[in-house]
């Protein structure tokens, strides 16, 4: 299986700065990023392998939540 990162574009602040600002303004992180990179934006975690993707648009949340199982994978967070 070939795997593709089609995600949207994020902040390139280190990580530690990110933190600081999630830590102190956790609303306002999101809020700052969402008015820069728009609806959708992802954020590298330290390790540059793991992301997270925010999404905030409703209709967009509308369709991850009510989507086929089959476009997504699961389980791999969960290894011991």
């Amino acid at each position: 299986m070939t795997v593709t990162h089609n995600l949207p574009d994020g902040p390139k602040l280190p990580y530690f700065v990110r933190l600081f600002k999630f830590i102190t303004q956790p609303t306002g992180y999101l809020e700052d990023f969402a008015r820069v990179y728009g609806d959708n934006f992802t954020i590298w975690r330290q390790n540059k392998e793991n992301q997270i993707v925010y999404f905030s648009h409703p209709q967009a949340l509308e369709q991850i939540f009510t989507a086929d199982g089959k476009y997504f994978q699961s389980g791999g967070g969960a290894v011991v």
